[in-house]
Parts: structure tokens; sequence; C-alpha cells
């Protein structure tokens, strides 16, 4: 099985646990070059409490979810 078909598959299976798993499917995403699914992920992440994302995100990917995020956060209806 080629690298192609592997990541496809890799891919499906990430989408599948979507969203009960949003941090860690973000998280694994960002770390492994998954930009469409990173994209599906953030916004079931918005309510997360920072603390918890820093924790599964780290320094750089968590710098993004705070600011890409914020336009979201603004305009979120509680």
């Amino acid at each position: 099985m080629n690298l192609a078909v592997r990541l496809l598959i890799c891919g499906f299976f990430l989408r599948g646990m979507l969203p009960n798993n949003a941090i860690s499917i973000l998280a694994y995403a960002a770390r492994h070059g998954y930009p469409k699914i990173c994209t599906e992920a953030a916004p079931l992440t918005l309510r997360l409490d920072p603390k918890e994302a820093f924790q599964h995100l780290g320094h750089p990917f968590f710098v993004n979810w705070v600011t890409q995020g914020q336009f979201s956060r603004r305009d979120m209806q509680y």
C-alpha cells in the first residue's frame, strides 16, 4: 500500500473521531500536516479551556489556536 493511500485512510479515521476528540484530533492533524482536518476540528474546540488546549497543542500550535480563534470566539453566540 503506498503512502498516499495510507494518509487517506488515516484522514478518514481522524474525521470519524470528530467531534468527541476534537482537541486531540486537532493536535495530531497540526503536527502531521492535515490542514483540512485542522480546519474541521478547530471550530469544535472553541469552548475548550485554554489550559487544556495548551496541554494538547503545545506552544507553536497553541499560538495559532488562540490567534485564529479570536474572531470566531468574539462572534460566537453563548
